[in-house]
């Protein structure tokens, strides 16, 4: 790939760096003068690949969660854009090295720099959680020590936005030896992993090594089982006894039993201090040369993974440690979820955290390759508690690299119903959801329907609306996640079977008192949606590749409840047809298909989808065509 000479705005100086995902350069902005940092990633390891796709949506995160933000220890983004060859966020142009080369140089900090670094990484951590955003990968590789001795907290890509859906199926994503007990379960997440990650970064700061060592299942064994060893004792005769409290409440289990703020945890660190924190580290600590791009821009691990086998504590690491690939990622992803599950199944029974030392979990199975349609029925299905769901996943990939988690996670989901039914046994209970026999598996298709499908069933898969699941069902009828979708289907017909035997006599009498007579009760039972009528629809699409931005208004209408809208001809470049349900709150989601009209992708079928809420003023919702942006409204007619 050749260097461009712009890329939007912005004059390209110098390559900074290369990656597995694309390239770092030096760029200028002209408008006013600034140098600034331009992270790329490649179009071409994007379009039609499910996994690179999910990367392309935490690129768009990093310059959503960081542009949120505005904090002199955390790196700014500037700009985020699109062309045809790549997508690239502007953001703030850094010199320093990440704090993770200090340690592989074998750097010890002294009690004034560990402190130093701990209260300026707090206070970043406070900005962001008081804006609602959650890190999630807090490490060394992610701290950029500057020239000047300050700090500055990096690379948000997989940070959790509270308005944000892009995680909120649970997906198990950090490194290994930093990731609080709930991220190695996909449990639910909130700004106390971050608490977690920088007790690791402090641990390692005061003793030179890392609290939880050896393979990386070992140490998902460790984080979820075992209490890290004492900081004075792990590096005697320091004065570390006085941060050995702080760093175990920060090292905690269990969230609730962590420091409530990244305030707090820095208030600690400054009161066990006894002094003033230092706002810079001292200069002869400093390292002077750049010895590679810092974590801003690292474009080679987007998921971050550590860059070297984990050290015994105090030992001093070698230089040159081998980036991990993408195949030991995935047998991490294996091995730390299913450790997570453990511990999640545990700390419902037995709060207190085992001192003994743990014994070495069952190796991970190897790695491997996997097919794209796998890794995305399992992620639909990795974070549920239905177990219909992970059977369908094993009676499809029986052998698969998931397997051994999916079993796991069905032996804890058995356990935790035989445990709530222990207290209440003579209580009723809802029946099981009912097992449906996977479709016998479908013959190799092309792979561009594949993706298509893939594509449909990435915008519905977490959806609770019947309609939306119905209509992947009608479309793929005996589809890759169409077991999947029929086990989702029987779960929220059981969840609407239960809320309806819930209903106690007096409930039940009081509702036959208020029915209408029996001459009314002959009128049809299905009220009218007060929604039904005739509306104006209004869409708007913003500029795509060669086509330009438009704005249109038609006609149309609401029966039941459901609004059905297409334009232009069935089968021809430009066709678009979204239907849905009016469902709770007067919330509505709308999905459907789009035929391509871009010159690149014309005639390619993509998913179109839009969701939003009926207010005062009608409808309005933000969405899209493939790739394309749109807003959609409707209006009733006349008003």
């Amino acid at each position: 790939m050749t260097t461009p000479d712009r890329l939007g705005k912005y004059g390209i100086t110098e390559v900074l760096g290369q990656g597995a995902m694309g390239v770092v350069y030096k760029g200028f902005d002209p408008g006013i003068g600034r140098s600034v940092a331009i992270k790329t990633i490649r179009r071409e390891l994007i379009e039609g690949s499910r996994p690179a796709a999910s990367m392309l949506a935490r690129f768009r995160n990093e310059a959503r969660a960081a542009g949120q933000l505005s904090h002199p220890g955390i790196v700014a983004v500037y700009d985020y854009g699109e062309d045809a060859e790549v997508a690239y966020i502007a953001m703030e142009y850094v010199e320093g090295n990440s704090l993770r080369e200090y340690f592989e140089r074998g750097t010890r900090f002294d009690e004034r720099d560990a402190v130093s670094i701990m209260t300026q990484l707090l206070d970043a951590l406070a900005h962001a959680h008081g804006r609602r955003v959650w890190h999630r990968d807090v490490k060394p590789a992610n701290l950029i020590v500057m020239m000047d001795g300050r700090v500055k907290v990096a690379d948000f890509g997989i940070a959790r936005i509270e308005t944000s859906d892009l995680t909120r199926t649970g997906a198990v994503m950090g490194s290994p030896g930093y990731m609080a007990p709930e991220q190695y379960a996909a449990a639910a997440i909130d700004h106390r992993a971050d608490i977690f990650a920088a007790g690791v970064v402090f641990y390692e700061l005061l003793t030179g090594g890392k609290p939880f060592v050896g393979s990386t299942a070992q140490i998902a064994y460790a984080i979820c089982h075992a209490d890290a060893p004492r900081p004075s004792l792990v590096d005697p005769d320091k004065g570390w006894e006085r941060y050995d409290a702080i760093v175990a409440k920060a090292l905690a289990k269990r969230p609730e039993d962590r420091f409530r703020s990244a305030e707090a945890f820095r208030e600690a660190i400054v009161e066990a201090h006894a002094a003033p924190a230092s706002p810079a580290i001292a200069a002869e600590t400093i390292i002077t040369e750049v010895l590679r791009p810092a974590a801003a821009v690292d474009v080679s691990s987007p998921s971050g993974p550590p860059s070297a086998p984990p050290l015994a504590p105090g030992a001093r690491p070698a230089r040159g440690g081998k980036r991990w690939g993408a195949i030991a990622g995935v047998a991490t992803a294996v091995v730390v979820v299913a450790a997570g599950a453990a511990w999640y199944a545990r700390e419902q029974t037995a709060p207190e955290t085992v001192a003994a030392a743990p014994a070495p979990p069952a190796p991970a199975a190897p790695a491997r390759a996997q097919p794209e349609q796998e890794v995305v029925f399992w992620e639909s299905v990795r974070n549920s508690a239905n177990p219909a769901e992970l059977e369908a996943y094993l009676a499809k990939y029986r052998e698969g690299a998931f397997a051994p988690l999916a079993r796991a996670r069905l032996e804890a989901l058995a356990e935790a119903r035989k445990r709530a039914a222990e207290p209440a046994p003579k209580a009723a209970s809802a029946p099981p959801a009912p097992e449906r026999k996977p479709a016998a598996p479908e013959q190799p298709r092309a792979t561009a329907k594949a993706d298509q499908e893939a594509l449909f069933w990435e915008s519905v898969r977490a959806s609770s609306n019947p309609a939306e699941l119905n209509a992947y069902l009608e479309r793929y009828p005996q589809g890759t996640f169409a077991p999947l979708a029929r086990a989702r289907l029987a779960a929220i017909a059981a969840a609407e079977a239960k809320r309806a035997a819930a209903v106690t006599p007096v409930a039940a009498a009081a509702t036959a008192m208020l029915q209408p007579p029996p001459a009314e009760a002959r009128a049809p039972a299905k009220a009218p949606s007060r929604f039904d009528g005739r509306w104006m629809a209004d869409l708007a699409c913003e500029q795509f590749m060669e086509m330009q931005a438009f704005r249109r208004a038609f006609p149309t209408e609401i029966r039941d409840g459901v609004v059905e809208l297409s334009r232009g001809t069935p089968g021809t470049p430009g066709y678009w047809r979204v239907r849905g349900q009016v469902g709770e709150s007067d919330r509505l989601a709308l999905v459907g298909s789009v035929i391509a009209a871009s010159q690149a992708f014309r005639g390619k079928e993509n998913p179109a989808r839009f969701d939003g809420q009926f207010g005062p003023r009608g409808f309005e919702a933000t969405g899209a065509f493939g790739k394309r942006r749109c807003t959609l409204a409707l209006a009733r007619a006349g008003s």
